[in-house]
């Protein structure tokens, strides 16, 4: 049996629905076992802690970029959208920083249609200023002013 692309057992409903429970949890909140761990008991209440997350302004994603630059910890809220890989193999990077997961990284390019250019500019230059351990965060910013710009484009 197939739920939602996922193999599971026929002869356990239980397993089954823990599993998709799992799944599910994993791709809205990223592979970090807190969030994984919470959300499989509590959905809505890490949904909400997302959200407010969502909420951080272009100068505060610079001061959590900057803590995880730096290994510093001012606050929490990168904990909920920003997490830590280990490098690709042909990156020469320690380490990258890369949204928690796909439903992240697309909740935050929702948020940037109603950011200003010039932020989505002063973010896309402050990643790539930080060099290749940010190039995932910063791939969210192109592609929206990319997209605007094309937009743009078509309708002169």
């Amino acid at each position: 049996m197939s739920v939602n692309g996922l193999d599971l057992p026929v002869a356990s409903p239980p397993e089954n629905a823990l599993a998709w429970l799992l799944k599910t949890a994993i791709e809205h909140f990223g592979f970090v076992a807190r969030d994984v761990f919470a959300a499989v008991f509590d959905f809505q209440t890490v949904e909400l802690l997302h959200d407010d997350a969502f909420r951080v302004g272009s100068s505060n994603l610079e001061a959590i970029v900057t803590t995880l630059v730096n290994r510093t910890h001012a606050n929490n809220a990168h904990y909920h959208v920003i997490c830590i890989h280990p490098p690709d193999d042909d990156d020469t990077t320690s380490f990258q920083l890369k949204w928690k997961s796909e439903w992240i990284s697309t909740r935050i390019a929702e948020r940037l249609h109603f950011t200003e250019d010039t932020e989505i500019r002063q973010m896309i230059s402050y990643f790539q200023n930080l060099g290749p351990m940010t190039k995932a965060l910063a791939g969210v910013f192109t592609a929206e002013f990319t997209r605007r710009s094309l937009t743009s484009a078509g309708s002169e």
